[in-house]
């Protein structure tokens, strides 16, 4: 298996699911180094893995973009595919049940649905050069990515886990639904902001609740250069102070 091609879950401890350049997905027990299954070889090579839906679903993607979905414990065959992606599937990290951040060779790290398969958004890109690892911080706000141009940057994700799920799930259900995941698409192409007052918003109610956020994000874009390297620094060392 590549590198960063294993997931484990918690619904199934001591075992492990990898996926291999020889197009299969290997399940192996940690305590007696046994497989326990494997799927069929795919006329594919699979460079990433994932376990969802509380252990009940596996995600592989392969290099021609396709992300495989086998029935963990079924792994003869996938019961469902998903293309979309023009170009290898390098990275998977789980955002929920439902949700997935892929890394492409194509240099872009998208945001995916999952059962319903959907494309939700882009977090950002690392230009033309592919995107081999992802991270998330231990507090799960900053998305960490490395890729072929020499680079790890850093991602600013909290609004993938505000309320109601992943912040992208809402496109495409009206004009203001709309507008929210482009700017929040938005604010993920941007290095990491940080700062405290980002979700101030949140505690005040009524109907004004949105436009209000919206101005605090767009202007929270515009900071000064000096004010964003700050925030910069802040947030790569709350990430790496983690780790």
């Amino acid at each position: 298996a590549a590198a960063g091609a294993v997931a484990a879950a918690a619904a199934h401890p001591g075992t492990l699911v990898a996926a291999s350049g020889d197009g299969t997905v290997g399940h192996l027990c940690l305590r007696s180094f046994k497989t326990l299954g494997q799927s069929d070889t795919l006329d594919d090579e699979l460079l990433s893995v994932c376990v969802m839906k509380r252990g009940k679903k596996t995600l592989a993607g392969s290099q021609t973009g396709v992300l495989n979905v086998f029935d963990y414990g079924k792994w003869e065959d996938p019961s469902d595919r998903f293309p979309g992606h023009p170009s290898s599937i390098d990275a998977l990290v789980k955002v929920d049940e439902d949700t997935v951040l892929t890394g492409s060779s194509d240099g872009i790290i998208r945001v995916i649905g999952v059962l319903p398969n959907k494309m939700l958004g882009v977090v950002g890109e690392h230009g033309d050069m592919p995107v081999e690892r992802m991270a998330l911080s231990p507090d799960r706000t900053a998305l960490a990515t490395a890729s072929h141009d020499h680079t790890i940057k850093l991602w600013d994700v909290k609004y993938l886990f505000e309320e109601g799920g992943a912040g992208l799930r809402a496109s495409g259900d009206g004009d203001d639904d709309e507008g929210d995941a482009s700017l929040r698409a938005e604010l993920g192409g941007a290095a990491v902001d940080g700062g405290d007052d980002s979700d101030d918003s949140d505690s005040e109610g009524g109907g004004g609740k949105r436009k209000r956020k919206k101005k605090e994000k767009k202007s929270k874009m515009a900071g000064s250069g000096e004010a964003r390297a700050a925030a910069k620094k802040q947030a790569a060392k709350k990430f790496f102070d983690g780790l």
